[in-house]
């Protein structure tokens, strides 16, 4: 298959992906920046304990939400209204039934990392939510407003973590409280859909049409979602469940966010803009996806080198010697760059 080099460059795809690039790598800068200043300010216990939840909060958002954001590709126009009156009401009544099975469970099991349920389910609705009008925004091909989007939660949430720092001190369930906050905030400024619509089950055709769309996308999207999220956050999962020591936790997490946060620059502006293109031109897209798996292969031992050289002299001057095993975390992760940047997408 051959692709015309100058008209892809020109092209409304790569010019999405630019702009979709763009808003990801900013918003991951504004979030390397505030790492080291609330990784030093709570601590690496507390920063542990914090990502510990953030853990549990991905596996919960694949179980709560069922992954039905993917129905929106497969939907038509007016079935997608409905999927999403779908989704709000299946994460209201998720949502609550969860809460009250940590609360049930609580008296069973101890388990590390989870002290506050009503902040763990505050957080899934939060972040299911924002994904969803993502990935809604990524149906319809409004970019514009995902960029404004990424960009407001990258920086409401150092902002306001400043602005409580200044009067209360932080710890893992205020970092929680912020991290919700800053979910909830770019919701309002991408008015895409409401958050608040729910099924009218008076409508039994037009639900029956949506409603097996969105059966036919959980069947095939939450038994691999629910494997790779486990086997991706294994390691902190292992170490609520073992009580290992969650300084080290917190070096461990502090290696992901400053390894792979850069992965996410590539991989979004892949995979949202492809995700478009392939519902309209899908042998197209695969053709040019090819390009780009080059130029991202380029990116993983770029990135690998870049970390290899400089990880230990930052690691030094944003927090001191007792951080400097983070640096040997990264490096085991090596192997996770090159799978997350190359195959995710």
């Amino acid at each position: 298959m051959q692709i015309n080099l100058h008209s892809l460059l020109q092209s409304k795809l790569v010019k999405n992906y630019t702009a979709t690039s763009l808003a990801v790598g900013l918003s991951q800068l504004i979030s390397l920046l505030a790492i080291p200043f609330i990784a030093k300010l709570i601590g690496p216990e507390e920063f542990g304990l914090f990502n510990a939840s953030i853990t549990v909060t991905a596996v919960l958002i694949v179980l709560c939400a069922l992954r039905i954001e993917s129905a929106l590709f497969i939907a038509s126009d007016t079935e997608v209204v409905l999927v999403n009156k779908i989704f709000n009401s299946i994460m209201y009544v998720t949502c609550i039934i969860f809460y009250f099975l940590f609360v049930i469970a609580s008296f069973v099991i101890d388990f590390d990392g989870v002290q506050n349920p009503i902040l763990l389910m505050l957080l899934t609705f939060s972040i299911a939510h924002f994904e969803f009008t993502i990935q809604y925004n990524v149906r319809f091909g409004y970019f514009s407003q995902n960029v404004i989007m990424r960009l407001v939660r990258a920086a409401s949430f150092p902002f306001v973590a400043f602005l409580y720092a200044v009067f209360q001190s932080l710890n893992s369930d205020s970092i929680l409280l912020i991290f919700i906050f800053s979910h909830l905030i770019p919701l309002f400024f991408s008015r895409s859909r409401n958050i608040f619509h729910i099924v009218d089950f008076n409508n039994t055709s037009q639900f029956a049409s949506g409603f097996s769309k969105v059966i036919k996308s959980v069947r095939i999207q939450v038994p691999t979602h629910i494997v790779r999220t486990i086997g991706a956050n294994i390691v902190f999962l292992s170490a609520m469940l073992f009580s290992v020591d969650f300084e080290q936790v917190g070096f461990f997490a502090l290696a992901v966010k400053l390894t792979l946060a850069p992965c996410a620059v590539f991989i979004v502006g892949v995979c949202d803009v492809f995700k478009r293109t392939l519902i309209n031109e899908p042998k197209k897209a695969l053709g040019q996806y090819i390009y780009l798996s080059l130029f991202l292969l380029l990116v993983s031992v770029s990135l690998i080198l870049c970390i290899e050289l400089a990880s230990k002299h930052l690691i030094n001057i944003f927090f001191d010697e007792s951080w400097i095993v983070t640096t040997e975390y990264m490096r085991a992760l090596y192997p996770l760059i090159f799978a997350t940047i190359i195959l995710s997408p």
